[in-house]
């Protein structure tokens, strides 16, 4: 299979989503593995991703150019310091670390998928994992959740503009750095 790069994403080569005028907040779960979520308020599109690895997560956050982030952990998971959690995901923005754990409802997978259908308002016989293009990783889920939890909590408006989940890739893009 001959494949064609269609584009190189590196540090340096963010340009042409970093520089735009996007909105976009984000959410970090810390449980043994780590989950992230991104919400474009601008466009309302959403992006979830989890990752044993801290380098992945942050450099999701630069493809997205994120602004705002929160972080929750789960009570067996001890927290790292603010300065820990900056370094680790590349934080430039504002950050926001939740002393209170996540609901507890959110561990349950049937009260994710109705919160899910009744945020991005699913009109398809589609089963919602399906349609959102989730799956089944909880630690992922989780993360979207504590997200749109705090959209609906700091910007109510727009969570009426969300549009579509899609959970990132990385394999997608070929990271070019002097660490090879």
């Amino acid at each position: 299979i001959d494949r064609v790069p269609v584009r190189i994403l590196s540090p340096g080569t963010h340009f042409e989503i970093a520089s735009s005028e996007r909105m976009s907040i984000a959410s970090i779960y810390i449980g043994e593995t780590y989950g992230a979520s991104v919400i474009d308020i601008t466009t309302g599109e959403a992006f979830s991703f989890s990752s044993a690895s801290a380098d992945e997560i942050l450099h999701m956050f630069q493809v997205y150019s994120v602004k705002e982030t929160i972080v929750y952990s789960a009570a067996t998971v001890s927290r790292p310091t603010t300065e820990m959690i900056r370094t680790m995901f590349g934080i430039r923005g504002s950050l926001h670390i939740s002393s209170h754990p996540y609901p507890a409802s959110f561990e349950s997978p049937v009260w994710r998928e109705s919160y899910f259908s009744k945020m991005f308002r699913l009109k398809t016989l589609m089963p919602v994992s399906t349609a959102l293009f989730l799956t089944g990783d909880s630690t992922l889920e989780i993360a979207l959740c504590c997200l749109l939890r705090f959209m609906e909590d700091h910007f109510p408006q727009k969570c009426d503009s969300l549009q579509s989940h899609v959970v990132h890739s990385p394999s997608r893009y070929v990271r070019v750095s002097n660490n090879m």
